[in-house]
């Protein structure tokens, strides 16, 4: 069922209202009238949608995933998209990182098709032979603390020259 324009609105009015407090402290000490004053809406409102500040970070990252994993393409042009979206969001996904509510998230972004598809790639190659899993996560968890490290830097390489090098790293090895 398709969410009217109000839902929407409120909704992202919620999301905004908990990045902004993110930036301020960590999520176990944001409170739902806080959210709400924030945003300007009420707190019926706020539980209309979500249960807890920590379901409202759980949209958060839902939406995120969901508008990435739209914006990646084939293959060869996924590590830039990925980058560029990264980028665009880079506020959100340090607050995210940074409170780590859901440990699975990052795992859930390298499911994404297309990104899953690299990881496995290289992976699988002949130089990794016999290594299966190992060879996997040594990859998945290179790269995710390459695009950390990058995120966190204060002057930060381009989203192009970072997706250059992971590509450069990734099949260099492969």
């Amino acid at each position: 069922m398709k969410e009217d324009q109000r839902t929407r609105l409120s909704k992202q009015m919620l999301r905004n209202a908990l990045i902004e407090l993110l930036k301020e402290k960590s999520i176990n000490k944001i409170f739902v009238r806080e959210i709400c004053s924030k945003a300007e809406i009420n707190r019926t409102t706020f539980y209309k949608y979500y249960g807890r500040p920590y379901d409202l970070m759980k949209d958060i990252e839902n939406t995120l995933y969901e508008e990435l994993s739209h914006e990646v393409g084939d293959s060869k042009s996924c590590l830039m998209q990925t980058m560029r979206f990264i980028d665009k969001n880079a506020d959100t996904f340090r607050l995210l990182e940074k409170n780590n509510v859901d440990p699975m998230f990052p795992q859930k972004i390298q499911n994404i098709p297309e990104i899953k598809e690299i990881l496995e790639g290289v992976s699988k190659s002949e130089k990794f032979s016999g290594f299966g899993s190992y060879a996997y996560e040594f990859i998945v968890s290179g790269g995710y603390g390459v695009v950390r490290n990058w995120l966190n830097k204060e002057r930060r390489e381009s989203p192009e020259e970072i997706a250059e090098y992971l590509y450069t790293l990734f099949y260099s090895i492969k």
